[in-house]
């Protein structure tokens, strides 16, 4: 859904667009130009300081771990992978697996391309399809919101919804195509797997399997539905949470092996990678230096240290934040649609990544001081 090329930075009416300008190409740059500027001006440090870049940060970031056991790591550090002013938590990410070889009217369901994308267009092929259905999916969309269509062919009859992506950690901001149409294949159909699978897969608080939960500090658990992989009788799902630290990873699938349980399909739930939640004091000299910085360059004494659902690499080490490059309320200054991570037409105010250049300049200095 592109409108400029993903692979290649446009400047137009002061914002960049491509792939990468505001998570992680743009900030990554950011960081090696502000160690240059403090090298070209000679400023001395007391400290010696490391860029760390790691190419695995969205499917699993096993170049973090090999790194953590084979190199030097440091005593502190940020990870401009997020938000300003500064991020001093990061919710616990869970990868849940379904899986089932029950019997379902469905030929065919492959959607998402990511765990931690909101899965926003997909098909599903059934093997017949009367008219009667038809018109109830037709109005079914309509409910919805969505846009769909149904095509008609030798493999047979596929049905397809437009929903909306988004970052799993938001998955609000998105509708899950896939969930929909399983909604719409369990009723229209009497599938059971599919009624079974909607169940578990509905809600993104996760209150149909008794996953919810509201953190002191980090706000509320979220779940997506990221892949979906239907064939031949075999099922194959792939779901992404991030959960608050006031829960656990243990405590979740527990709720998920209860729910699957009581369920008539015989679905099973399995544990496919635990991230624990980072979290480092909001008090600690290392957030109260990266704020003050922050709030010199910007002028915001409003806004306070957050926790975030989503993940960087500094949950991979031991008093590390993440720390822009973007700006909380930010007011976008152009008729230009700008998309923000893992969407469409991905873009960055200019003069916001200059200054955080800037920012993440001074930063470095008074860590180092």
């Amino acid at each position: 859904g592109w409108t400029k090329d993903p692979l290649k930075v446009t400047l137009e009416n002061g914002y960049i667009f491509g792939r990468g300008v505001m998570d992680d190409k743009g900030p990554a740059l950011a960081g090696y130009y502000a160690l240059k500027m403090i090298r070209d001006l000679n400023i001395p440090l007391k400290k010696r300081v490391m860029l760390i870049t790691g190419c695995d940060e969205e499917s699993g970031m096993e170049c973090m771990n090999y790194y953590v056991d084979h190199a030097e790591v440091p005593q502190m550090g940020f990870v401009p992978d997020a938000n300003f002013p500064v991020i001093y938590g990061e919710k616990g990410g869970l990868h849940v697996g379904l899986v089932s070889s029950d019997a379902t009217v469905i030929k065919k369901l492959h959607a998402g391309s990511r765990p931690n994308i909101v899965i926003g267009k997909a098909d599903v092929t059934v093997d017949v399809m009367s008219y009667q259905q038809e018109d109830l999916f037709k109005f079914y969309c309509a409910t919805q919101g969505v846009k769909g269509n149904i095509k008609r062919s030798q493999e047979g009859v596929t049905l397809h919804i437009d929903g909306a992506f988004a970052h799993a950690a938001m998955p609000y901001n998105g509708v899950n195509a896939a969930v929909l149409l399983l909604n719409f294949i369990g009723q229209a159909f009497d599938d059971q797997l599919s009624k079974d699978l909607y169940f578990l897969l509905q809600d993104w608080m996760g209150k149909p399997v008794g996953i919810e939960k509201d953190g002191l500090y980090m706000s509320f658990l979220t779940m997506n539905t990221g892949i979906v992989n239907m064939e031949d009788n075999k099922t194959d799902i792939l779901i992404d949470i991030r959960y608050p630290n006031d829960t656990n990873g243990d405590e979740i699938m527990a709720k998920f092996d209860e729910a699957c349980a009581n369920l008539t399909s015989n679905i099973k739930a399995e544990n496919r990678g635990d991230s624990k939640p980072l979290f480092v004091d909001p008090d600690s000299r290392l957030v109260k230096d990266l704020m003050s910085v922050y709030q010199k360059y910007t002028g915001d004494t409003f806004s306070c240290p957050i926790t975030i659902g989503g993940g960087t690499y500094a949950r991979k080490f031991k008093n590390f934040v993440s720390y822009g490059p973007e700006l909380p309320n930010e007011v976008i200054e152009t008729d230009a649609f700008v998309g923000g991570c893992h969407q469409r037409d991905e873009g960055i105010k200019l003069d916001n990544l200059l200054q955080a250049i800037c920012i993440y300049a001074d930063a470095i200095v008074t860590l180092c001081s």
